[in-house]
């Protein structure tokens, strides 16, 4: 419900957008707003008009954000939100 309030009424534009900046999901526990990606990449396809090549791409433009994050602040990435599977 979130993502599709923060697509509608709030202009999210981005997964980014959801994640980081609209509910703060990716500040509390980047790795599982990493695993989460590509399910908020698709609810917000439906809202957006987004094709399978934008979904993927907004899914793997924030999991690539996530894991540059964690490298800035020091902290491995690798076992969740680098390796996680690219729908």
């Amino acid at each position: 419900a979130e993502v599709l309030y923060a697509a509608r009424e709030e202009m999210a534009l981005h997964v980014g957008d959801v994640l980081f900046r609209r509910t703060r999901a990716a500040i509390q526990d980047a790795r599982a707003s990493a695993r989460a990606a590509a399910t908020v990449a698709e609810l917000m396809a439906g809202e957006l008009g987004w094709d399978d090549a934008r979904t993927g791409a907004e899914a793997t433009a924030f999991r690539d954000e996530v894991a540059s994050e964690l490298a800035a602040a020091g902290v491995e990435a690798t076992q969740d939100a680098a390796k996680v599977e690219r729908r």
